[in-house]
């Protein structure tokens, strides 16, 4: 948080922005992603923040003099204050809020995951279509990771005629390594908490999944375990995923594979490896060269997670610039196949 108060006080970042946000939620997550991210992007302004804790508040304040704190995040959640709610906080309060926001036609941001389980989600998604005029968005960071997108985008750059037909993910984390959320176990706390992030982004490069299936390895005891997943789409498209919270900090690879053999692998959100025996064609690298493209700092770490991107989203779909996705529906697919994913590995 100190870094940010440093990169800040010299910005002119905190002058008042045409879309005022309130922030309900100030754990690591909003202080490390979400806060920084709002702070960079044009036409929006951090105006009010909720947090039961007095201290966090005041820790905000000093950075966002602008900004008013609220102990109940009821009385901030008001028309005449904020245009849009970020919602960062457990998910049965995401849902609480997001009720009552519904209600008062406040705009919706709600970190994932947006509700406890399946049965509510579609509760809330009900809601949702009762309000039309309301943008209610997930944050799916990684399908506006400016990485991700970069890779894809240089995967299409010389041949438009080849497209992305599977996809292997590598997805590991430290955590969680306790049950958390009211869920019944470690994996299913992990796919709600980190899981969620892979699932939704095959979904949404793919469409609508048809056959799901998983098998676990259990480590130490219950507490660590080895997650597979193959899924295959009704798009005929098929993707693997690699999870687990086996590893000592976040790990992600994504691999592309192409209609025509060409392999695209995105490490971490910062190193893009091409493998195609052509390359030497467009490059004076041999046929069993690859070629690295190093995903540049200068792009901003938050732009390149895709933090920015979202928040950015959010706003152009509230002011008329983007036609709304990524809404609380598309939600649904995934919670279907994180059901699923518990389901298969009961049986094992």
């Amino acid at each position: 948080m100190e870094n940010l108060s440093m990169q800040l006080s010299s910005s002119n970042l905190l002058a008042q922005r045409n879309l005022r946000v309130g922030l309900i939620g100030i754990g690591p997550h909003s202080e490390e992603n979400l806060i920084p991210a709002i702070a960079v992007t044009e036409d929006i302004s951090l105006i009010a923040v909720a947090s039961r804790t007095p201290e966090k508040l005041e820790r905000i304040k000093k950075i966002f003099p602008v900004v008013h704190g609220y102990s109940n995040w009821r009385d901030m959640l008001d028309p005449q204050i904020i245009d849009a709610v970020v919602i960062s906080a457990p998910p049965d309060l995401h849902y609480e809020v997001a009720k009552v926001a519904l209600e008062l036609g406040i705009h919706i941001f709600i970190e994932k995951p947006p509700a406890p389980d399946l049965k509510t989600l579609l509760d809330l998604v009900d809601r949702v279509k009762k309000c039309p005029g309301i943008v209610c968005n997930v944050g799916y960071n990684f399908r506006t990771s400016g990485a991700l997108k970069k890779a894809i985008a240089l995967f299409k750059e010389n041949d438009d005629s080849h497209k992305i037909v599977g996809c292997k993910i590598r997805f590991l984390s430290s955590k969680p390594r306790t049950v958390m959320w009211n869920n019944t176990s470690v994996l299913e706390s992990f796919l709600y908490a980190v899981g969620i992030h892979a699932l939704d982004f095959v979904v949404n490069l793919f469409g609508e999944p048809v056959k799901i299936n998983a098998e676990i390895l259990n480590l130490d005891n219950g507490q660590k375990f080895s997650l597979i997943v193959t899924i295959n789409f009704a798009s005929g498209f098929h993707t693997t995923l690699e999870m687990g919270n086996y590893s000592n900090k976040f790990d992600s690879r994504f691999e592309f594979l192409s209609s025509d053999g060409k392999v695209c692998i995105v490490d971490n959100l910062s190193k893009i490896s091409f493998l195609d025996e052509n390359i030497s064609k467009v490059s004076p690298f041999n046929g069993k060269e690859n070629l690295v493209y190093d995903y540049s700092g200068l792009n901003g770490g938050y732009e390149r997670t895709g933090y920015s991107g979202e928040i950015s989203v959010f706003r152009d779909m509230i002011l008329g610039r983007l036609k709304p996705s990524c809404g609380i529906s598309e939600s649904v697919a995934v919670y279907k196949i994180i059901d699923e994913i518990l389901r298969k590995t009961k049986e094992k």
